[in-house]
């Protein structure tokens, strides 16, 4: 399957990756080249 590289000004949407955890998952946000914390 293709994945876009780029998306066009002014989309949104999200990415996630997980393997194995034996804890609780961390979920973080990117904006404007920062990392946020999610919950």
């Amino acid at each position: 399957a293709a994945q876009a590289t780029t998306a066009p000004p002014g989309a949104t949407g999200w990415q996630a990756t997980s393997g194995p955890a034996d804890g609780p998952l961390t979920v973080l946000a990117v904006q404007g080249g920062r990392l946020y914390r999610i919950g």
